[in-house]
């Protein structure tokens, strides 16, 4: 068995995709290898992936291929040959299967015989047993593997060739040397305008210029050694994880698994250094902080054991001298000029009257058929003391919030820090003397701002937010705008599952068909049909991948919410109840009962009265009756259930339906010929239909 390295060696490539660019990387050439058939179970893979560099190694692999004798079906007789002699088709397909095309005639000619294969004579070529070298089949693979990779903006530069000609080339960042063992051998690999070698370079500062590197199995280790670097990802984030537990003693570390990953994809020699800024910073908001050093500097933010933010941080460098005085001082210094204008921009805007930066949202342009940000606040305004009402809230505290909801977008501070939005507008609201529970909501009113964010923690917060996100997601459906593919430039996807994230986890028992009527009204009417079914459509979606990612069954899913009168915050018990019924035993004869009633209406549409109302006196059979009769005992209880949303106890109560069901089926003819007694038969169907799927639609479950 051999080994398989290859490393490309590149500019800086950028942090954010660097993890999963050399993920792909290895993937794709694994997918690869496994098709043609040179990978065994035991095959196993190691990644690496620097600033400066991406690559693989591949242990356990097929070297050589040997291929078995075989016969191949070529082509019907009559069509190979003509008055005995070899067509050009025939030549062609041979040679094309041979795989050589320095073969002669005659030698092709002596490989084939025929056969009878469906009462007809045709040509079989006998193909001889051939060996495959890996060596010689990876230049396409990797031609192959790095074409699809996943790079949605590459670079492109130019490269000189030995003959003074210029190729072009698209790549994330130019690529300045590729490392290609085959065990000890070097793979003859011409990419990039460049020719494999089996020499890599260290560390930028401190590593050796040239390493070179004897067999594919020693890469890790001298790289590691003579390079002064770690060139595998997770090696280094866990080194980089183990120094700041070391550092942050008492004080917790503000680090997400973003953050982190950022700063190892930033460094090849992981060294974290503890330092601070000047105490008086600690009086700006502390999300300003936060977000200066995490997102600015890449600075690791600590809290003390009260939860409040320190003066102290964590960064990482990409090398360790012996005296780390200037690395210090320096990113102390740089830490401490944002500050400095954060502190300023703060200031200032507390000068200026709060209330009245409402007057300068009209000069901003939210979007050219949606009006100005004024005109977006107006719209906002009205839906928030709409909203108010269903809530629980009090309107004129909606309206003030809505009023002040986007005042903190003409700041110097959100213009300097756009994450900030919302936040300063709490800061400089409560500067202002509101009520803090319109402060909060003005906080909260983005939240949840992406995957994992909480929802607003205020009933006013959750009011403002609905409005925010609900005034987005309409206004530019209105206008024919959906996301599409990939791209969501107006944030439309992550408001929508924002919204549904809010009725849910709260428990906001608010139908979404309400609340997309009462915004639709603020928009022109011209388009509101199609905007309607587009809008339900696009929510339907997120509630499903929502419920989805939860880890709930899709068929239950798509079962509950045909029936849940768009209601997302009853799918998770109507989700679970529909689980625990399916679990007894009764579950698989009501579904296909009910599957048997549906297809019977589906057939019979036309014959069943809108109104369902059942005549008693056109019974004939007894079990018509008692059927009708456990329909009605059932239907109160079964309705009051359903309000009290007891949806468990509500699918018991569909048990005693089963075996008047089952025996009017085995005793009654639905469709007979005198019509007045199938109709209504066919109405008592319908009435037992619509009670038995009131929780969810059964007929979509697969009980086979």
């Amino acid at each position: 068995m051999s080994a398989l390295l290859i490393e490309l060696l590149t500019e800086e490539l950028p942090p954010n995709a660097l993890e999963r660019l050399s993920e792909q990387f290895c993937a794709l050439v694994f997918n690869e290898l496994s098709k043609r058939g040179f990978l065994v179970p035991e095959t196993k893979k190691r990644i690496f992936a620097t600033p400066r560099r991406f690559g693989f190694l591949l242990t356990n692999i097929k070297k050589t291929l040997l291929t078995e004798q075989r016969k191949i079906k070529i082509m019907p007789k009559r069509v190979a040959f003509n008055e005995d002699l070899p067509t050009k088709a025939l030549l062609k397909k041979l040679r094309a299967v041979a795989g050589n095309d320095n073969l002669s005639e005659k030698n092709l000619l002596n490989k084939i015989t025929f056969e009878n294969s469906k009462n007809e004579e045709f040509v079989f070529f006998e193909k001889d047993t051939e060996h495959i070298e890996l060596s010689k089949l990876l230049q396409g693979m990797l031609e192959k593997s790095i074409s699809n990779l996943p790079i949605p903006k590459p670079m492109f530069y130019q490269k000189q060739q030995s003959d003074k000609s210029v190729i072009d080339i698209h790549f994330i960042r130019p690529v300045h040397s590729i490392l290609a063992l085959l065990d000890n051998e070097i793979v003859p690999l011409h990419l990039f305008g460049l020719k494999a070698s089996n020499i890599s370079k260290g560390h930028r500062f401190i590593g050796n210029k040239s390493i070179e590197i004897q067999t594919a199995g020693e890469y890790e280790s001298k790289i590691t050694l003579e390079g002064s670097l770690i060139p595998n990802f997770s090696l280094r984030k866990e080194e980089i994880k183990k120094q700041i537990l070391t550092l942050k003693k008492e004080f917790t570390p503000l680090l997400p698994d973003s953050l982190l990953n950022e700063i190892t994809a930033l460094c090849e020699k992981p060294k974290v250094y503890k330092s601070k800024f000047d105490p008086k910073f600690l009086s700006l908001p502390q999300e300003c902080l936060v977000l200066t050093m995490q997102k600015n500097q890449k600075y690791i933010p600590l809290k003390d054991k009260t939860g409040i933010l320190s003066n102290e941080f964590l960064f990482c460098s990409n090398i360790s001298p012996k005296n780390p005085s200037q690395i210090l001082s320096g990113n102390e210094r740089v830490l401490t000029a944002r500050l400095n204008d954060a502190a300023f921009f703060f200031a200032k805007d507390k000068e200026v009257i709060f209330n009245s930066l409402e007057n300068k949202l009209i000069s901003i342009t939210y979007h050219n058929e949606l009006g100005n940000l004024a005109e977006r606040v107006s719209r906002i305004k009205i839906l928030c003391k709409k909203f108010a009402n269903y809530l629980n809230v009090s309107e004129e505290s909606a309206e003030k919030a809505a009023e002040l909801s986007k005042n903190d977008l003409v700041t110097l501070m959100v213009s300097e820090f756009p994450e900030l939005q919302g936040v300063m507008g709490r800061y400089y609201a409560e500067n202002a003397g509101e009520d803090s529970d319109v402060c909060q909501a003005i906080g909260e009113q983005y939240n949840p701002r992406f995957s994992g964010d909480t929802i607003p923690n205020s009933p006013l917060g959750c009011c403002l937010a609905l409005a925010e996100k609900m005034e987005n997601v309409v206004g530019l459906t209105s206008l024919g705008i959906l996301p599409s593919g990939e791209k969501d430039p107006m944030g439309m996807r992550r408001n929508a599952l924002g919204i549904v994230r809010i009725l849910v986890e709260s428990r906001i028992q608010l139908s979404l068909e309400q609340v997309l009527t009462d915004s639709l009204k603020l928009f022109p009417r011209k388009r509101q049909s199609l905007t309607y079914s587009q809008i339900i459509k696009f929510f339907s979606d997120r509630v499903f991948f929502f419920f989805k990612e939860k880890g709930y069954d899709s068929e239950l899913i798509n079962s509950c919410l045909l029936k849940c009168d768009l209601k997302f915050a009853e799918l998770p018990e109507r989700i679970t109840s529909l689980q625990s019924f399916l679990n007894t035993p009764s579950s698989k004869v009501l579904c296909s009962l009910n599957k048997r009633i549906y297809n019977i209406l589906k057939k019979s549409e036309p014959c069943i009265s809108e109104s369902n109302i059942v005549d008693a006196n056109l019974f004939s059979d007894a079990t018509e009756k008692k059927l009708f009769e456990a329909i009605e005992n059932k239907s109160q209880i079964y309705d009051g259930l359903l309000k009290k949303k007891e949806f468990e106890k509500a699918f018991d109560c569909l048990t005693d339906l089963e075996d008047p069901t089952a025996s009017f089926f085995e005793s009654v003819m639905v469709n007979v010929e005198d019509l007045e007694v199938r109709k209504n038969r066919l109405s008592l169907l319908s009435k037992l239909y619509n009670q038995m799927n009131k929780i969810a639609d059964l007929s979509v479950i697969d009980k086979s």
